[in-house]
This record gives C-alpha cells, sequence and structure tokens, in this order.
C-alpha cells in the first residue's frame, strides 16, 4: 500500500513494474465514491530495478484525506503493468518509532480518570 498526502503538489511513488516502459498513464480509482481519475502527464525514471513516477496533483483535488484508493499504472499499449492500494492522509506514519495512523485524531480528549478506563466524548 502507498500513502499520499492530500495536499497539492508534486506527488511520487515508486513502483516495480511487470513491464519497463517509458510512457505511464496512471489510474486512480476511489474506493468509497467508485469515481475514476485518470493521470497521464507523469515523469518516469528508473531507480535501480524501480521505476520512479512524479505528477502534479492540481485543481481539482481528487486526493481526499481518510480515502482509499485503487492504483493501476498503464502503459502506452493499455496493459496494466502495476496495481496497488493508495491511502491518503496528512498524518505522520512512521512504523520504525510506532507511529500509526489515527482515525480518531483531534476528534475526542482523553482525560486521566484514575483507576477508571473509559472515553469521556466532547464535542
Amino acid at each position: 500500500m502507498k500513502k499520499l498526502t492530500p495536499s497539492s503538489g508534486t506527488k511520487t511513488i515508486k513502483i516495480l513494474p511487470r513491464d519497463y516502459t517509458g510512457s505511464l498513464t496512471l489510474k486512480l480509482r476511489d474506493r468509497s465514491l467508485n469515481k475514476l481519475f485518470e493521470v497521464s502527464s507523469t515523469t518516469t525514471t528508473a531507480d535501480g530495478n524501480f521505476t520512479q513516477i512524479e505528477w502534479e496533483h492540481t485543481s481539482p483535488l481528487y486526493l481526499k484525506e481518510g480515502h482509499q484508493y485503487d492504483l493501476s499504472v498503464i502503459d502506452t499499449g493499455d496493459n496494466i503493468v502495476y496495481r496497488d492500494s493508495v491511502f491518503v492522509t496528512s498524518q505522520t506514519i512512521d512504523q520504525d518509532e510506532d507511529v500509526t495512523y489515527d482515525i480518531n485524531k483531534d476528534v475526542y480528549v482523553t482525560h486521566d480518570t484514575g483507576d477508571n478506563d473509559f472515553i469521556i466524548l466532547e464535542d
């Protein structure tokens, strides 16, 4: 699974494609909206066995916070050379430091209630 941020700007992913071709098109399908977005203006660079793909994420912004996408990378012959999942979040995720995605971030506040183990939800 790839992680991207919802902000505008240059997006970069590294893939290990089935076939090494020059021109690639990205197709992102939003799983919750079932809407397909096609990115054809990509820059590809060889990086060892990997292919690095860069593109500009500009208006209208189609990458939404907390959404999951199906990624398909297509070559010029309409062949799928790579598939993956994409998760979009602006949260910092670092598995080495055990910093994981928190679906409830900034949604509720926890209080130290002593020996009782419960959560108080506040608006």
